[in-house]
């Protein structure tokens, strides 16, 4: 009951972080620096997963249950901790927008009208839940190995240190479609591998090796990695339409 009690906590602080962060982005970085922001930001992010799987992968090894559980969560904080101070050195620009603030039931009673005003927004919305499907059967490719190989301890530890690397060599990957396609181009691509993965993952677990099954974790990296660029990338977007809307209409003689 603690532990559920502590994930809600953490979930509750991570949406407010977010929303603040999503706003933040959206103010500090326009056009073509934005492309560029998201997908560098997704790479270096990646590299963090990376050194963090590693470094407890070694405190699991190297101390027993529960000190090893302890000494993450410790070591998370501390990071935590760190990371928060840096935003206290960040100049944030005013608000454009200077509507009248609403409480959160106004605000939620808005969202119909929103989203019937910003097609935008409603059309990623739509595909990001369908691309969801996508997302939730991670778990279950793990759950096929299991069941079809014979795994040790060490190896499925393996299969997350190749998903990581996936996310990694895929943000080179996205960065090129971005100049070409856009984020549009990446949830093209997000979307036609993400229907065929779970028929390559059952193909190659019935009838191939154990290390032919492998490159599917790469796939899941880069699809991760993906969701994580575009996600954010729509949202600050869809956000800077509502308030160049917003400006058009005060500044209208017609107004």
């Amino acid at each position: 009951l603690i532990i559920y009690l502590e994930l809600l906590v953490f979930t509750i602080g991570g949406a407010f972080a977010s929303v603040s962060y999503v706003d933040i982005l959206g103010k500090s970085f326009t056009g073509n620096l934005r492309k560029r922001f998201f997908v560098q930001k997704q790479f270096i992010a990646s590299i963090g997963i990376l050194v963090s799987a590693l470094i407890a992968r070694t405190v699991l090894n190297r101390y027993s249950h529960p000190e090893n559980y302890a000494y993450l969560f410790l070591s998370a904080s501390g990071v935590l901790i760190i990371a928060s101070l840096g935003f206290y050195v960040i100049r944030e620009t005013g608000q454009v927008s200077d509507q009248r603030k609403e409480s959160f039931l106004p605000a939620l009673k808005s969202i119909p009208s929103f989203l019937r005003t910003d097609s935008n927004l409603k059309n990623y919305i739509l595909v990001s839940n369908m691309l969801g499907f996508g997302v939730v059967l991670l778990p279950f490719y793990i759950a096929r190995a299991k069941q079809q190989y014979t795994l040790e301890e060490n190896f499925l530890g393996n299969l997350l240190l190749i998903q990581i690397s996936g996310m990694v060599a895929s943000s080179l990957i996205w960065s090129k479609v971005v100049k070409k396609r856009g984020f549009k181009g990446i949830l093209f691509i997000w979307a036609g591998i993400s229907m065929i993965l779970p028929w390559l993952a059952y193909v190659i677990s019935t009838y191939f090796p154990a290390y032919a099954y492998l490159p599917v974790f790469l796939v899941i990296g880069s699809l991760l990695s993906a969701y994580q660029i575009t996600r954010e990338a729509v949202l600050v977007r869809s956000e800077e339409r509502r308030v160049g809307k917003e400006c058009r209409s005060r500044w209208s003689p017609y107004h």
